[in-house]
């Protein structure tokens, strides 16, 4: 198992997505599929200011993925970062509170100002996944005065809300490789088939 994706087929290592297409990150986990009473409660959780569904989603996936968190053995958790604008807008980042709360819960430091996101792309929704992935080309950098030996050698997760064809975590997960990071983990709150 690689992306975290329901696996239908007994006879198959990885899902549909996973073995067509190499992924910059070790393995990925997500608490939920992306369906139903998920989907809505993601939505708030994304655009109507409800913050509190971020602690909540955090213990939960703590409670559920504990030990996958702990085996990671991860030196930081990365959240997946908005545009300066975007975050303006919205006043949040919705992933920044979602890494927040599983780092009260596990201990391991949140970096929340490692990764930036230089540029505001399209919106992914309704992108099939080779548009998703050159939309977000040149979207993700390392915030400078962290530098590059602050990640060299270490293993990190990065916290989004939703995996869907993991366009977004590869993009940031490349520049992380780039960067020196050694190993790279995926955690989202859902994950689309």
């Amino acid at each position: 198992m690689k992306c975290g994706k329901p696996i239908e087929n007994k006879r198959v290592e990885y899902c549909y997505d996973c073995s067509r297409r190499r992924h910059n990150y070790e393995q990925a986990r997500a608490l939920f599929s992306y369906q139903g009473s998920v989907r809505g409660a993601l939505y708030r959780f994304k655009m109507s200011n409800r913050r509190e569904y971020g602690v909540f989603f955090g213990k939960e996936i703590c409670k559920i993925l504990g030990f996958w968190i702990r085996n990671c053995r991860a030196d930081y958790l990365i959240p997946i970062p908005l545009t300066k604008e975007k975050e303006r807008v919205r006043g949040y980042n919705q992933a920044q509170i979602l890494a927040r709360a599983i780092s009260r819960q596990t201990g391991i430091p949140c970096k929340e100002n490692m990764l930036v996101k230089h540029t505001e792309t399209q919106a992914q929704k309704g992108l099939d996944a080779r548009q998703r992935q050159k939309n977000l080309e040149q979207a993700f950098g390392i915030r400078t005065q962290c530098g590059d030996f602050v990640l060299a050698g270490k293993r990190v997760i990065l916290v989004d809300d939703i995996y869907t064809t993991g366009a977004t975590v590869d993009a940031a997960a490349a520049v992380l490789r780039k960067a020196g990071v050694w190993k790279i983990y995926v955690l989202t709150v859902a994950i689309g088939g």
